[in-house]
C-alpha cells in the first residue's frame, strides 16, 4: 500500500475493535450514514473471520476499510482506476480494472471488492480475474448497493439482484460461503427520505441524523429485526458476499 504512513480514516472508523461510521468526516453527508452503518456492521463482523495472508484492495479509493484489515493480513496491495473521479493516494497500481489486471496468477489470499462491481462493464470478467489472482482457498469479500442513487456518473452500470450475484459468482468457479442483505426496507426508506431533504435547506442536516438514530434504535430490537426479515429481502439496501476459490 502506497503512502501507508499517511493513511487517514474517511468513511469508517475503528473504535474498540468495532467498525462504525466516521461521523467526523467533513465530506460525508449525513444521508450516507444510514447505509454506511449497515455496511460497517457487516464488514466488522466478517473481515476478522476471513481476511488472511496477502490482501488486494481492488478499486481501493481512499481505502476506507484499511483501519480494520491492516492488522488481519500480512501485506496490502491497492489498485484503483487511472481515470477515477476521486483521489487514490494509496494505490500501488493504477489501471482500468474493466480489463485484465497486470499481476501474476495466485498472488493473493484475500481480495476486497467494496462498492466496485456496479462500476464494472463486464462483472463476470472481473470475477474471473479475481479467481485467477487468488491462491487456492483464498477469498473475495465484496459488497454492492441495490437501493442507491446513481453515483460516479457516467461509470455506474448495474444494480444486482440476489439471483444475479449468486449466478455470476458460481459461474466463475467460486464457492459462495456468506451471502447477506445489507440494510433493508427501513434503511432504504430512510435513505430516500434523507436524500430528498437535500432540497429542503432548513432540515437538510437535521432530518438525516434523526432518521439515522431512528433506524439504529429500531434495528436494536430483535423482535422488529425478525419481523422485518421478509421485507428486507424484498427491499434490500445492498448485498454482502464472501466467496472462496476451491
Amino acid at each position: 500500500m502506497k503512502n501507508k504512513s499517511n493513511w487517514e480514516k474517511t468513511k469508517f472508523s475503528v473504535i474498540n475493535n468495532r467498525l462504525g461510521v466516521n461521523q467526523q468526516n467533513p465530506n460525508f453527508h449525513p444521508s450516507g450514514w444510514i447505509f454506511a452503518e449497515s455496511t460497517a456492521r457487516i464488514y466488522g463482523q466478517y473481515l476478522p473471520l476471513y481476511v488472511k495472508g496477502d490482501l488486494l484492495d481492488l478499486g481501493c479509493g481512499m481505502c476506507p476499510l484499511y483501519g480494520l484489515y491492516k492488522d488481519l493480513s500480512n501485506s496490502h496491495y491497492c489498485i484503483d482506476w487511472d481515470n477515477s473521479l476521486y483521489p487514490n493516494p494509496y494505490a500501488d497500481l493504477l489501471c482500468d480494472i474493466n480489463n485484465s489486471i497486470p499481476l501474476e496468477n495466485n498472488s493473493f489470499d484475500t481480495v476486497i471488492l467494496s462498492d466496485v462491481l456496479e462500476h464494472i462493464v463486464e462483472p463476470k470478467s472481473l470475477l474471473q480475474e479475481i479467481h485467477r489472482l487468488l491462491r487456492k482457498d483464498g477469498v473475495v469479500i465484496l459488497n454492492v448497493p441495490f437501493f442507491e442513487r446513481i453515483h460516479e456518473s457516467p461509470y455506474d452500470y448495474y444494480r444486482y439482484t440476489e439471483f444475479t450475484l449468486k449466478e455470476i459468482i458460481s459461474s466463475v468457479g467460486l464457492k459462495l460461503e456468506v451471502f447477506e442483505v445489507v440494510g433493508g426496507a427501513i434503511e432504504s426508506w430512510s435513505y430516500m427520505t434523507a436524500n430528498l431533504s437535500r432540497f429542503l435547506p432548513l432540515i437538510e442536516k437535521i432530518l438525516p441524523i434523526m432518521l439515522f438514530y431512528f433506524v439504529f434504535l429500531l434495528k436494536k430490537s430483535n423482535y422488529i429485526s425478525k419481523k422485518m426479515k421478509t421485507l428486507d429481502s424484498l427491499y434490500p439496501s445492498g448485498y454482502f458476499c464472501v466467496a472462496r476459490k476451491i
